[in-house]
């Protein structure tokens, strides 16, 4: 069954025409001409005047899934709004993840990515971390991934063992396998791990995970199990 718009009223054809161009003109480029909310506003009269959101997907060549991600910003508090009409946040990406926040975790993760205090990758860590820990305040899972930021670095998320380990003794033991240099930080949030490792660190994993025949999921999974200690070079 067709999912149909909520939008009572039925634009005009010479409306839903132009809804389909702005979504056409500026879906596919890195720089759009229109905010993320005009890009909604502009589903949401393209779906209204064919019946749904799907019809849309169909005539503009964008999946019903990325269509809901634009719309997911009127989901998002006025300050956030504020925040993108400003053009200071632009990934639809990130605006969809934000909004599965409550509204002040929502504006507290919004203003540090628009103050440029976290990047794209610090924010999706956040949300995720906030997801799996919800009693969690927002500031402290913001702390914990700001220390993380003093150098290049990638994020791995991962749940810890269940046995007791203590962040020290899991860094080193990590840092047996990807160097010292390699792992910048490890944190224990509410039972999710928090892993920054440096482009070193991150060239090692590939290399160790390819020597030893594993996936990196599988190689994190030796190592935090023990399974793995001695340095690769």
């Amino acid at each position: 069954m067709p999912r149909r718009s909520d939008t009572r009223h039925i634009p005009s054809d010479d409306a839903v025409e132009d809804a389909l161009a702005a979504l056409l003109a500026n879906t596919r480029r890195i720089r759009r001409k229109l905010t993320l909310l005009q890009l909604a506003d502009s589903i949401e009269v393209a779906a209204a005047g064919l019946g749904s959101v799907e019809a849309v997907s169909d005539r503009v060549g964008l999946s019903y899934e990325m269509l809901r991600q634009f719309l997911t910003v009127k989901k998002l508090s006025p300050k956030v709004k504020a925040l993108i009409t400003q053009r200071r946040i632009e990934s639809v990406d990130m605006a969809h993840r934000l909004s599965k926040l409550p509204i002040i975790d929502q504006e507290l993760v919004a203003h540090a990515i628009a103050n440029g205090d976290l990047d794209s990758d610090d924010a999706r860590a956040i949300i995720a971390l906030k997801k799996c820990a919800p009693t969690l305040p927002i500031r402290d899972i913001i702390a914990r991934i700001q220390q993380t930021r003093s150098a290049k670095h990638f994020l791995i998320l991962f749940m810890w063992p269940r046995f007791p380990l203590t962040e020290t003794a899991l860094t080193k033991r990590f840092a047996s396998i990807l160097g010292q240099d390699g792992v910048i930080a490890i944190h224990n949030v509410s039972g999710m791990g928090v892993l920054a490792i440096s482009e070193s660190g991150k060239v090692h994993l590939h290399h160790t995970a390819k020597r030893y025949g594993l996936t990196r999921k599988a190689l994190i999974d030796s190592i935090l199990a023990g399974e793995l200690r001695q340095y690769v070079g």
